[in-house]
């Protein structure tokens, strides 16, 4: 394998994991999202996901940042 195709390799590699954990995110803003618009109170969303309302805010703005 040339240089360049390991670049490559590597450059596609870092993409997937990059995909994965925005995905992630994606979804835990969606499930958050879903139990506030059900009426859901922040203590039981904190205590069932683990984020509290400030991460879930840093969690949207990266979102919101990375032009999802």
């Amino acid at each position: 394998m040339t240089y360049a195709q390991e670049l490559l390799a590597e450059g596609r590699a870092e993409g997937r994991v990059e995909g994965r954990v925005e995905g992630r995110v994606e979804g835990q803003v969606e499930v958050v999202q879903g139990l506030l618009r059900v009426g859901v109170t922040w203590d039981v969303i904190e205590a069932a996901t683990g984020l509290n309302e400030a991460r879930f805010r840093a969690l949207k703005e990266q979102l919101t940042g990375s032009g999802s």
